[in-house]
């Protein structure tokens, strides 16, 4: 795959996230390995060639597409949520039939 294709790639290609896999974090599909890991470690002066040697499982396409689409998501304006607390996740969550879930609060 050369570096085009590996641009064509959508997220949902390279990225996955399932509870039963790291907690839930954001993992390169098909591994263990958060997504977060590359970011980290290109930050702290990694080489990407030194990346892809300590992590074997995430191919150069699965990374090289990862900065890819975070390149886009930055260009695009793209801002993160910030984290939410404990409370705010259960506020936020979704009913099985797809509708928020609200938590009750007693006026009482």
């Amino acid at each position: 795959m050369n570096g085009e294709e590996a641009s064509a790639m959508n997220a949902s290609e390279i990225l996955s996230r399932d509870p039963d896999v790291m907690s839930g974090a954001l993992v390169f599909k098909g591994t263990r390995v958060p997504v977060d890991a590359l970011f980290e470690n290109l930050a702290a002066s990694m080489a990407l060639a030194e990346f892809l040697e300590n992590f074997p499982t995430v191919s150069r396409e699965q990374a090289e597409g990862a900065l890819r689409h975070a390149t886009e998501l930055v260009k695009r304006g793209f801002v993160p949520r910030p984290e939410l607390s404990e409370g705010e996740r259960r506020h936020h969550e979704v009913q099985p039939s797809g509708r928020p879930r609200y938590n009750s609060r007693s006026s009482a």
